[in-house]
């Protein structure tokens, strides 16, 4: 066979040939570089801001790994790992001292936890250090050398923006109490309600479970329940918010409080309570976690309260039942509504009706199951909650058994 010489091709130009051999021998990795370092209008695409934004913010797998599982801080009570929780009640309702014995639960269960400690004593302060030191925590006090107010708002401000997820999922921080956190001591302070929750509500995001304790109003709300003090941005922010309801017993040795949820952003939206069993010094209070209580006081208030807030609707209710002694509830239901029908007034839905029946069955009224008519229930007044006889007068008015003219 003849060899070609590529020095000297028979056919074509020199120019041709070197155009085939850099075909042959061209590295294919090196051509896909070429192809890319070539500019084509075609391929560059113009990407809006706004989406780049979105694209900066969008939740992502390995941003998920990094947030807390739905689950208990620890068994004995219900609140919530990673969350923002706010407990609220009167002065003695137990606040402080449910909290530091959260506090220890937390300790013993491998937590680190950091409690502010700014509204108590130096002298309460003194046992409160010992029973945490025992316990395994630390009391962040103005008691502190150099320590100040405003130092330590600033340390929670630094947590917020330097901690890192793998460090705070380990964390517990209580604050107790909540208006010394806001500017000027001010639970009504808005903007520095919202400033502060933005720290917290970091800090969280990061793993970090966090406990505010607040104050109530001296008043109780409709429900007869202590009533909440502070903007509406607090009950916003906070994941869970409680209500501390309590109440001493009898021989004064321990108050049972409800814990009442009013609002929760977990599976475990049930109502609780606690009792602390008073000792002879505030090392030796005891704390019971468990079931809400069904005292007779708490009932009360509850009732009282429902019983106000719907008195012109309890009164038309004890008129009907007065007038049909004996009436079925879906009668009863239907002639209350009426009631108000006719006189073109705001008429209370069925369901509103029934619960209150419901509410105050054992009060102004009770009644008795019907197993005759599908165990529906027939209402009669109570005794002590008869409306008054009306007689005729000579005058043709009506009088009461009180001598009152209606």
């Amino acid at each position: 066979m003849n060899q070609i010489d590529i020095d000297t091709p028979t056919t074509g130009d020199n120019e041709n040939v070197m155009d085939v051999i850099d075909d042959l021998t061209k590295n294919p990795d090196t051509e896909q570089q070429e192809l890319e370092q070539e500019p084509n209008s075609e391929k560059v695409v113009d990407i809006p801001e706004w989406k780049r934004m979105l694209e900066a913010s969008a939740l992502r797998r390995e941003h998920i790994m990094e947030c807390e599982n739905a689950e208990l801080l620890v068994p004995e009570v219900p609140i919530m790992k990673g969350q923002l929780t706010y407990w609220y009640g009167f002065p003695g309702c137990g606040k402080t001292t449910a909290a530091m014995a959260v506090a220890s639960l937390a300790a013993g269960a491998g937590y680190e936890v950091y409690y502010f400690q700014v509204d108590v004593s130096g002298t309460d302060l003194k046992v409160y250090y010992e029973m945490a030191d025992a316990a395994g925590f630390t009391i962040q006090s103005l008691l502190a050398e150099g320590t100040t107010l405003k130092s330590l708002q600033e340390t929670i401000q630094w947590i917020a923006m330097e901690g890192k997820p793998e460090d705070l999922k380990n964390v517990v921080i209580v604050l107790d109490t909540f208006k010394k956190f806001t500017p000027g001591g001010d639970v009504n302070h808005k903007k520095g309600n919202v400033q502060l929750f933005a720290c917290l509500r970091q800090i969280s995001m990061k793993g970090g479970t966090v406990l505010i304790l607040g104050h109530a109003t001296k008043d109780r709300d409709d429900d007869g329940l202590p009533r909440f003090a502070g903007t509406q941005e607090i009950q916003d922010d906070s994941d869970s918010l409680i209500c501390l309801d309590h109440a001493a017993s009898p021989d004064g040795s321990e108050i049972n409080v409800n814990a009442i949820v009013k609002k929760s952003r977990s599976m475990y939206s049930q109502n609780w309570g606690f009792t602390i069993k008073l000792g002879a010094t505030l090392a030796d209070n005891l704390v019971e976690f468990g079931p809400p209580f069904d005292t007779d006081i708490q009932q009360a208030r509850l009732r009282e309260g429902i019983r106000v807030r719907s008195s012109d609707l309890v009164g038309v209710i004890c008129q009907e039942i007065g007038m049909c002694p004996g009436i079925n509830q879906s009668n009863l239901v239907n002639q209350v509504r009426g009631h108000y029908e006719g006189r073109d007034l705001n008429v209370p839905g069925e369901k509103r009706v029934r619960n209150l029946l419901n509410s105050l069955e054992g009060d102004e009224w009770h009644a008795e199951t019907d197993p005759g008519a599908n165990n529906s229930k027939r209402y009669t007044l109570n005794d002590e909650f008869q409306p008054p006889t009306r007689v005729k007068t000579d005058q043709g008015g009506q009088t009461d058994q009180s001598g009152q003219t209606s």
